[in-house]
């Protein structure tokens, strides 16, 4: 199944993730009530490296927040 499909952000302007001037409080709402939260995420962390610009809001995670996350996945 493709979880874009069913993502409570399919039809949203994509300027909510990425706009930080907001502080992505609309972002992190549709995400908080997503029921593909976590596969967005997992396919983010799997996606993008540490090295890579990470920005925007995925999986309900602002970029420091999956930054800690993928250091946790990685020293588990």
């Amino acid at each position: 199944m493709n979880w874009r499909a069913s993502a409570a952000c399919s039809g949203v302007d994509t300027n909510v993730f990425f706009d930080a001037s907001t502080g992505f409080h609309e972002a992190l709402a549709i995400c908080e009530g997503c029921d593909v939260r976590l596969e967005c995420l997992d396919d983010r962390l799997a996606t993008v490296s540490l090295q890579d610009l990470d920005d925007g809001i995925w999986g309900g995670m602002t970029p420091a927040e999956r930054d800690r996350e993928r250091y946790k996945r990685r020293n588990s």
